[in-house]
């Protein structure tokens, strides 16, 4: 390393070395043991505002000073002298390097380990598959009989329909398909829980199958408990 760098080594010093912190409490102390004494004497013994503020100014100062001696002195028990040596002479608008020396203390005491913090991305939320809207072919089960569509009463009923529903003249879907004389869809209907046993305005399940002149249904809905 060259004079210039060298020099400019000992001018970059810490400030935290053996001298400046002894300089620094021969200061504070001289310093405090005349700005106490003046506080006392002005503002408790004399009562002097003008003097016992000017000695506080200065009392609050010394309390300053001793605060950043003490503090310095810790830092340098801690770490000790710590200076930068630079690389050669610093130019104008030119970069330079420089060396960071740190006591062989403070070069080896471990670091503390950071520990490793694992974040785990959230699973994906898998969509709900879309519901199926069934709509039926007819509205009602009357209806569905009517049309003589097995396929349809059944998808009705399957669907929460009640199956002894009547129309406005007081008329059953099982007294419906008996008056239509299938046999079929009679018993669908009793199989699906409709009552034989219903009345209307035209008589009994049995009178409407009686109107069909089918004697098969007469005999299905006797075996099914009309009466």
């Amino acid at each position: 390393m060259s004079d210039g760098g060298r020099q400019a080594s000992k001018r970059l010093l810490s400030t935290q070395n053996p001298k400046s912190i002894v300089g620094m409490w021969l200061f504070t102390v001289f310093w405090c043991g005349i700005s106490f004494p003046l506080f006392w004497a002005f503002a408790i013994r004399s009562r002097d505002f003008v003097g016992g503020f000017v000695g506080g100014l200065f009392s609050l100062f010394g309390l300053a000073m001793l605060y950043a001696t003490v503090k310095m002195t810790l830092e340098y028990s801690k770490y000790g002298q710590v200076h930068l040596a630079l690389e050669g002479v610093p130019a104008a608008g030119q970069s330079f390097g420089a060396t960071l020396q740190l006591p062989a203390d403070a070069a080896e005491a471990p670091v503390p380990a950071v520990p490793r913090t694992v974040v785990e991305a959230p699973a994906p939320v898998r969509a709900a598959p879309p519901r199926r809207v069934v709509t039926p072919k007819y509205n009602d089960v009357m209806t569905a009989v009517m049309y003589r569509d097995a396929a349809a009463i059944t998808q009705l009923l399957d669907l929460g329909w009640w199956v002894d529903r009547r129309d406005t003249n007081g008329v059953s879907p099982l007294m419906a398909a008996a008056w239509n004389g299938d046999a079929a869809l009679v018993q669908l209907l009793l199989q699906r829980g409709a009552d034989p046993n219903r009345r209307a305005r035209g008589g009994s399940v049995l009178d409407y199958a009686g109107r069909s002149g089918d004697a098969m249904i007469i005999d299905i809905l006797k075996q099914a408990g009309a009466r």
